[in-house]
């Protein structure tokens, strides 16, 4: 993952839900922080959310997904 810090990801979760934003930083763990995060209910969902810093946990990714 560290040569994604810096670069925007989308993450998807189990259930459906995505998370879009700015890798800054992982643990061992694989926790996320993002900057810039906004959440969709789902890809096809155009509503987002504007979360500004989020910290996913890492258990909670389903996939993750470059862009």
């Amino acid at each position: 993952l560290d040569k994604f810090k810096g670069k925007k990801l989308v993450v998807r979760f189990q259930g459906g839900r995505e998370l879009s934003g700015v890798l800054m930083s992982y643990d061992g763990g694989f926790n996320l922080i993002f900057s810039d995060a906004v959440e969709k209910e789902s890809s096809r969902c155009r509503e987002e959310r504007k979360l500004g810093v989020a910290i996913v946990r890492g258990a909670l990714v389903k996939i993750k997904i470059c862009r």
